[in-house]
């Protein structure tokens, strides 16, 4: 029985607590309250969705890397963007085996994404290297 009335603790308390932290951060960035009760803006449904649901499970669709699988198991590859390298560390990119433009990005970040119009004018260390 203390292990069930714990485990429920837990959750309440976890809940609340991440509820409290996704309206905080939403007032932070946007000016106004969140309304997670009725939400009517794009931003606020897609907040009352990390509030109240599971999103382990959405896990798959936010990595680039993983996602690509999934669209090509569903469509197939001919509607993706050819992939040049995955790399684990940015040491690892062989600048001088890449094609003169190409996109880099991230898998698992947003607004992280650098376009190389020609990578032989690119100050790397402005981009982070």
């Amino acid at each position: 029985m203390k292990k069930i009335v714990a485990k429920l603790r837990e959750s309440f308390f976890k809940h609340c607590l991440t509820r409290r932290y996704i309206s905080d951060r939403f007032y932070e960035y946007h000016g106004y309250a969140l309304n997670l009760k009725n939400p009517r803006t794009l931003s606020e449904k897609l907040h009352w969705i990390k509030a109240n649901h599971d999103l382990r499970q959405l896990s798959r669709y936010v990595d680039k890397e993983k996602v690509r699988t999934f669209v090509e198991e569903r469509v197939g590859s001919e509607l993706l963007v050819p992939v040049i390298g995955l790399y684990d560390r940015f040491e690892e990119i062989d600048f001088d085996t890449l094609p003169s433009s190409f996109m880099l990005k991230t898998t698992h970040g947003s607004g992280w994404n650098i376009e190389v119009k020609c990578k032989e004018t690119i100050d790397w260390p402005a981009t982070g290297r």
